[in-house]
């Protein structure tokens, strides 16, 4: 009977014992296949970090281009809302005054505004 069980016993344990038994061939090539994908992970992780590294200094410096610009044109807008309202006092100003001086003044800024152009043939 002891005989009957030791060998029931190692007749169950021999299957199982095989199925987890792997070849050191298929073992090794798995292994190889997993480091091939590893150092490839890897590249390409690097490659990515240096990307995101040039795309934040290029990020910055189009953040400081767009401070800059912004700085100028609010100067400018401010610059031209003023120039707009000494014109249009000077509008007023000039409608309140009388047609004889309206029609000098006009006449001194159409001077002013006409282009010169040289008579001098070459």
């Amino acid at each position: 009977m002891r005989k009957t069980c030791v060998a029931i016993t190692a007749l169950a344990l021999v299957p199982l014992g095989a199925a987890g038994c792997v070849s050191k061939s298929e073992y090794t090539k798995t292994v190889q296949a997993a480091e091939a994908r590893y150092n490839a992970l890897d590249a390409e992780n690097t490659r990515l970090k240096r990307e995101l590294a040039d795309a934040g200094k290029r990020n910055e410096q189009l953040t400081a281009d767009l401070t800059l610009k912004s700085g100028e044109l609010g100067k400018s807008v401010a610059d031209l809302r003023q120039r707009v309202g000494t014109l249009e006092g000077d509008n007023a100003r000039l409608t309140r005054s009388s047609p004889t001086r309206r029609s000098r003044a006009r006449r001194r800024c159409a001077r002013s505004a006409r282009p010169t152009t040289s008579s001098s043939p070459r």
